[in-house]
């Protein structure tokens, strides 16, 4: 039995037990077929089962069709070698084919079946391409492909939180005010807020004041959803709990912000005083609750509400490379 390469340069039968191909396949020949190995078995198809030899091509490359005869009329079988492809060059691939052909002609008995028609030619194209289109549209067109990930290089999304408490460490002396010198509690950092959420808190209680709470919420993929879209309706569902005349919009921060209007509020009473920052897949919640006056807590909770937006920064090299803390 000999191997392709042995049978392209002679027309007998030598009994060379060696064979050639892909890892885990190949084809020998001899004077009785052709012996197939392939990963999961061995089988020989006898020449003169044989109707016809042909090389068929395909986006990658090309490989060896042979067309067999059965006691159901026939089927086509595809030899793991020999082939040529993009990656693996054979530049001897016609003379294998040809040789291969001499053997079927020199010793098949079988008719002559004709060359594949250009129909059936495009549906193997079509077969070869199938699995992979249907691959690339599910990750790129539908919802819940790559594209839907945090991770995906051109989503405009966080894909880690800022430290709550050292946000406002940061802010402005006349910001600060709020809750003066206290040290931040990180209240309920990290915990699992639902729907793929992180969740980064810090709260600070000084003196009279009940306390004073900034938290980051940032949302993945999960459930069919992006992060995105899960942040809006969680942020609109909170949004909803309140009656319209008490919220009134921020202009200029995040995709969209509302705070709760002080002038709703009494100044001889614990006030509280919220703002809430939708940007991206992150919602931002300030919320301040104490006897300050409330239009100036109002301003002191906005500008923190604006320096914390801030620090949420989805940057291409972040999210490629993860190079820069968000």
């Amino acid at each position: 039995m000999m191997t392709v390469s042995e049978a392209a340069g002679t027309e007998g039968g030598d009994d060379i037990e060696r064979d050639e191909g892909a890892a885990g396949g190949g084809v020998c020949f001899s004077d009785q077929g052709m012996l197939v190995r392939s990963v999961l078995r061995t089988r020989l198809i006898p020449w003169r089962d044989v109707a016809g030899v042909e090389a068929l091509r395909s986006p990658l490359g090309r490989s060896v069709l042979v067309h067999r005869l059965t006691g159901f009329g026939g089927r086509r079988v595809i030899l793991p070698s020999p082939r040529t492809h993009l990656f693996a060059r054979d530049p001897d691939f016609d003379t294998k084919v040809a040789s291969i052909q001499r053997w079927r002609d020199r010793l098949s008995s079988a008719p002559r079946t004709a060359p594949t028609s250009a129909v059936r030619r495009l549906w193997y194209l079509c077969a070869y391409l199938a699995i992979p289109t249907l691959m690339l549209t599910q990750s790129l067109l539908l919802e819940g492909g790559y594209w839907s990930q945090t991770w995906w290089p051109w989503r405009h999304e966080a894909t880690s939180l800022p430290n709550a408490c050292q946000v406002f460490d940061r802010v402005p002396a006349r910001a600060r005010g709020l809750v003066g010198e206290a040290e931040g509690d990180p209240y309920g950092s990290g915990a699992p807020g639902g729907r793929g959420a992180q969740k980064t808190e810090c709260q600070w209680e000084s003196g009279s004041d009940l306390g004073f709470r900034l938290s980051f919420r940032r949302y993945d993929y999960a459930w069919l959803k992006t992060g995105s879209r899960h942040a809006r309706e969680t942020f609109y569902e909170e949004k909803g709990w309140e009656q319209p005349a008490v919220l009134q919009p921020l202009e200029g921060l995040g995709d969209v912000a509302v705070i709760r209007d002080p002038g709703q509020t009494q100044p001889d009473r614990t006030n509280l005083v919220e703002a809430k920052v939708l940007k991206s897949n992150v919602i931002i919640q300030v919320s301040y609750m104490g006897k300050m006056e409330p239009h100036t807590a109002a301003d002191k909770v906005e500008e923190i509400a604006r320096i914390a937006t801030t620090r949420i920064k989805p940057s291409f090299q972040h999210r490629l490379l993860g190079l820069f803390e968000v």
